[in-house]
């Protein structure tokens, strides 16, 4: 029998609210100078006007929702509505009597991990969302999964495919907004905040090298397309490798490399890159963990990271470094299922391990 996939629905306590589902569930009307902004919001709460003229005119059809302040103030912190909310604001500068109290819909989620996936799955719901709300969110509702099963909380299947599922997105599209989160810069990480950058063209760019995302700028004709991003990473491309045919004379045919040689045709860096992913593959092996369990564990591609072990670069013609391919919480969560700290894992010599639990592992 398939298990159930996980719903933070099922960790609200059930004699304080009505799930979160098409159940009716009650309106409480909660005085204006009650309600709180949440701070873990992050969502975009700008640009108001319209939504308070909509008020105005119609009425809140939908109600917020919010969740007591456990401090005996009376306050309630708001879950999902924080633009509802401010709108009421400001139209009740002109008319306080009218807007002096809010329908509100009172949630008791058991725990602040709990409340802040249910913002993120309530604002997900109401929201129409930009490509870097969902990177943002998605990233984030990934933490506190991450968190919560570190606390023995049962996450049924892959963390992943979790976290697909909540934001009702594709696995695929989780992976490549991931590569968005983790590898674009930050120049045009704000590009692609404000809208004026597409997700494909984040994507394209984020494949590329930090140093080779700078060169796209001073090449680019305006925001770049995915297929100008593509076309002058292939120029790029082909500089580089004019290059280094330069710089390196060809292999003889008669000279066959060792069996454990890297290609000639990896740069240093990326030699160096393929010997820290064959080592922290290895150790893991050691450990007991396979590679397919590194790679959940890491969020990447398993194909990846076997081109990697392997010397070869992967589908987009890159190796990447450990460090700049992985999260420090996920190499944290690698490091306790293997009992070896993250130094041992990345092939470090330790330094300073007196502070790390894993201090006394036998690397």
């Amino acid at each position: 029998m398939a298990k159930k996939p996980f719903s933070v629905s099922d960790y609200i306590t059930p004699e304080d609210v009505s799930k979160l589902d098409t159940e009716a569930t009650a309106i409480t009307f909660i005085p204006r100078e009650r309600l709180l902004l949440n701070e873990k919001n992050f969502y975009d709460t700008s640009n108001t006007d319209e939504l308070a003229d909509s008020i105005a005119l119609n009425g809140l059809i939908e109600p917020i929702i919010v969740r007591p302040v456990r401090d005996g103030s009376g306050d309630y912190r708001i879950i999902s509505g924080h633009r509802r909310f401010l709108a009421i604001c400001e139209l009740a500068k002109d008319e306080p009597e009218r807007w002096a109290r809010v329908p509100a819909i009172i949630r008791e989620p058991a725990s602040d991990i709990l409340e802040e996936l249910l913002l993120i799955e309530a604002n997900r719901a109401t929201r129409v969302m930009s490509s870097a709300d969902t990177m943002r969110q998605a990233g984030r509702y990934r933490e506190l999964l991450a968190e919560l099963k570190s606390q023995g909380v049962e996450i049924p299947g892959r963390l992943r495919d979790a976290v697909a599922e909540a934001m009702q997105i594709s696995a695929s599209r989780l992976a490549r907004l991931d590569v968005i989160r983790k590898n674009l810069s930050s120049e045009w990480m704000e590009a692609f905040e404000t809208g004026s950058l597409s997700e494909s063209a984040a994507y394209e760019l984020a494949r590329l090298p930090q140093e080779q995302q700078a060169k796209v700028r001073s090449k680019a004709k305006g925001t770049p397309t995915a297929q100008s991003v593509a076309a002058i990473a292939s120029e790029l491309s082909r500089e580089a490798d004019a290059s280094l045919g330069q710089s390196h004379a060809k292999t003889s045919p008669s000279e066959e490399p060792e069996a454990d040689e890297r290609p000639d045709c990896l740069i240093d860096g990326q030699k160096e890159f393929s010997a820290r992913w064959r080592h922290l593959v290895d150790v893991c092996s050691e450990a007991g963990v396979s590679i397919s369990e590194v790679a959940d564990t890491l969020w990447e591609s398993e194909e990846d990271i076997r081109c990697f072990v392997s010397w070869q670069p992967n589908s987009d013609g890159h190796i990447w470094s450990p460090e700049e391919f992985c999260d420090l919480e996920d190499m944290l969560a690698l490091s306790e299922m293997t009992g070896l700290c993250v130094n041992a894992l990345l092939g470090r010599v330790p330094t300073d391990c007196a502070s790390c639990k894993w201090a006394d592992a036998k690397t």
